[in-house]
């Protein structure tokens, strides 16, 4: 897992605030890259820090031993209708897209022509207590109406 002081390091040489505290671990299901264009299907790889930036979600690629890649993307606000939170669905065997009820939830972002791309976020992860509480942050914010995208 990349240390949190590397992901902020990785926002800052973007031009993006060192706070990490909205920053998620996540994976894209393979029908992310619908509706948000061929910019979300470039990344060759769907593990990605998610960081809920001003101007939209920050997707950093790393790869599946959990190290940043170098590649972003942005989904810029003004392609954002809403997003939010549901509880991932439980697949037989975990066989339909590899996210679990237990390990992960489901944050539902949806476009302006009304594409839906379902991106996992994972809940918890052993030896890495920072991805429970920036979830659970995440999750109250949005909630709260903090974090806010869309109409």
């Amino acid at each position: 897992m990349a240390k949190l002081e590397e992901i902020s390091a990785a926002k800052v040489k973007l031009g993006y605030p060192a706070d990490t505290s909205r920053v998620v671990y996540a994976q894209t299901d393979d029908m992310v890259g619908r509706g948000f264009g061929i910019v979300v299907a470039a990344l060759s790889n769907p593990m990605f820090y998610l960081s809920f930036e001003e101007d939209g979600l920050l997707m950093l690629e790393c790869t599946p031993l959990y190290k940043l890649t170098g590649k972003h993307i942005l989904i810029g606000k003004e392609q954002i209708k809403s997003l939010h939170f549901e509880k991932e669905k439980f697949h037989l065997f975990g066989m339909t897209n590899g996210h679990s009820p237990l390990a992960n939830d489901a944050l539902m972002v949806e476009n302006n022509d009304g594409d839906v791309a379902n991106i996992a976020v994972w809940k918890r992860l052993v030896g890495f207590s920072w991805v429970k509480q920036n979830h659970d942050n995440v999750v109250q914010l949005l909630n709260q109406g903090k974090i806010h995208y869309g109409a």
